[in-house]
């Protein structure tokens, strides 16, 4: 449940920043002005597509009462690990945001119909990350695919926060995990740290592709060039 609850901010994030590219050109043709505009475009383009997160963390809170209040999920709010929360919280926000700059730069290279490509990664990234089911149950390759990314950090992190004791979606008997740190189940600062590297990781490589991205799309003229019928 909280997997699905947290996902809201995944979905919100990346479509954010992806679909202002798409609306700026293809919707109100705008992207052009924004370019030339005193402000930095990048600037500009988070300060609209992080808004969106505010969304998402509308639903995930919706999904949250629902889940406590209906459907009778134990939760004691005294037991919050609070300072593993917040810490999770922001670096995991900060992933979703450099992921959602990864999507960008992709449609700013792509057609129209690149409308549903940040719900497609979303959901492909939804199956690797521990969100409904523990990584010990995918192949081992997918687990790896899984501990490098740093979604999967922030949602173990705030289920241990939120639920400690409970099961983890990272570690478990026979995980892959388990097999490399011998022990079944990430301690908090284990957690913090892989979610510090992995994060600092995607930021840098949607830094380096937004930036191809954008010089390739100003030399093929791919700012003002619409691509509706």
């Amino acid at each position: 449940m909280l997997g699905s609850a947290l996902w809201a901010f995944v979905i919100s994030g990346m479509s954010g920043l992806a679909q202002s590219i798409l609306e700026d050109r293809e919707r109100y043709r705008m992207l052009k002005y924004l370019y030339v505009s005193p402000s930095d475009f990048i600037v500009v383009l988070l300060g609209r597509g992080v808004a969106r997160i505010g969304v998402g963390a509308m639903g995930a809170l919706i999904t949250l009462i629902v889940g406590i209040v209906v459907l009778g999920i134990r939760f004691d709010i005294g037991a919050v690990d609070w300072p593993l929360l917040v810490l999770v919280m922001i670096g995991g926000l900060a992933s979703i945001v450099a992921f959602g700059i990864v999507m960008a730069a992709v449609c700013m290279q792509t057609r129209q119909e690149a409308w549903s490509y940040p719900e497609a990664a979303a959901g492909a990234l939804f199956l690797i990350v521990g969100a409904v089911f523990p990584l010990s149950v995918l192949p081992a390759a997918a687990q790896v695919l899984g501990l490098l990314n740093p979604l999967t950090w922030w949602l173990g992190g705030a289920r241990q926060a939120l639920f400690p004791g409970g099961q983890t979606s990272i570690g478990g008997p026979g995980s892959l995990f388990a097999e490399v740190f011998g022990h079944d189940r990430p301690t908090s600062g284990e957690i913090i740290v892989a979610l510090l590297l992995t994060g600092a990781l995607v930021t840098l490589a949607s830094s380096l592709i937004f930036r191809v991205s954008d010089r390739r799309a100003k030399e093929q003229g791919l700012i003002d060039r619409t691509t509706g019928t």
